[in-house]
């Protein structure tokens, strides 16, 4: 245990000592937050929509408040030519809603929760993967590897790496969240200038919220982490950060979703059972399974992951 902790000790100061951990870090925080702006332009958008038919029904001489009190029904149709169409029965109420969950996004005390999502579901999986693959592989790329091999048992320097990619995937989850809990107040003002007339915003509190805040951030790091050590998995089965790397954006940028047991659709299972998607980015439905199975099957892939890892390196550390 303590040889373990000594390790992880090293391991934190070179990655302190060659920036590494300090970039991965900015380019999280800065593609999060590039995020911002197509999260206001929905409101603007969704505004224009309630406005304009508000302004409608007050010229006809109606009262908007009887549709807006009254829930909308929202029916999928599926067309001959496999279309999949949707029918609203109250748009006014639909596009109050829309808006309504557009701005609950940029509220300051939902506006992190947020970041997590972004940070699940399409940042963390490339980057905490090519960042977990860079750092198993580092001491090969600077010719360390028989020095700490001598020093320490292999098996027991690959785990506390991976131990190491753990807690820098949750230390950069909750800083970023931290940031954008910290600006959240800025940016609802900021957006909140984008809404125009009165509006009756008591409905809003009704919006319904899946999950608590410490459930949303452990699933978000467990989840990052599993992609993490995929990516020091792949590293140490091809010797490679390059064909990790390559095989993390392959996946996760050009293959389809493969099906119910696709790691990708069991992450969106977990995700749709914790997470609200209210913003702009809103992931697909997933094939149907059980949360409690997806569950498993994430507990089944750390620990297959990380034994295979382990394994690997035990055959291996003859020739290191």
């Amino acid at each position: 245990m303590f040889k373990i902790l000594e390790i992880i000790k090293m391991e934190i100061r070179l990655q302190y000592y060659n920036k590494n951990i300090f970039i991965l870090m900015a380019s999280i925080l800065i593609l999060a937050s590039i995020n911002l702006y197509p999260n206001v332009n929905l409101i603007r958008q969704y505004d224009i929509m309630f406005q304009n038919q508000v302004h409608n029904l007050s010229g006809d001489g109606i009262n908007p408040m009887d549709f807006i009190n009254k829930e909308a029904k929202v029916t999928e149709i599926t067309r001959e030519n496999g279309w999949v169409v949707s029918e609203i029965d109250n748009p006014v109420r639909y596009s109050y809603d829309m808006l309504m969950r557009s701005i609950k996004v940029v509220a300051p005390e939902y506006f992190a929760q947020f970041s997590l999502e972004i940070i699940t579901y399409i940042l963390g999986p490339v980057f905490f993967g090519i960042f977990g693959a860079w750092m198993t592989q580092y001491d090969y790329r600077e010719k360390t590897v028989k020095i700490r091999a001598v020093e320490h048992d292999w098996k027991l320097v690959v785990l506390s790496k991976q131990l190491t990619i753990v807690m820098f995937v949750a230390l950069t989850i909750l800083l970023v969240f931290s940031v954008f809990r910290l600006c959240g107040p800025i940016i609802h003002d900021f957006a909140m200038k984008n809404v125009s007339g009165e509006i009756d915003f008591n409905l809003i509190d009704q919006i319904p919220v899946k999950t608590g805040i410490i459930q949303k951030i452990l699933i978000s790091i467990c989840l990052c982490s599993l992609f993490g050590l995929i990516g020091s998995f792949l590293a140490i089965l091809f010797r490679s950060t390059v064909y990790a790397t390559v095989m993390l954006v392959v996946y996760n940028f050009f293959v389809p979703n493969l099906g119910a047991y696709d790691i990708k659709n069991v992450f969106l299972v977990i995700g749709h059972h914790t997470f609200d998607f209210y913003g702009n980015f809103r992931p697909i439905i997933p094939h149907d399974l059980m949360l409690g199975v997806a569950n498993s099957y994430v507990i089944a892939l750390l620990l297959l992951v990380v034994g295979g890892s382990v394994v690997l390196s035990e055959m291996r550390s003859k020739y290191v």
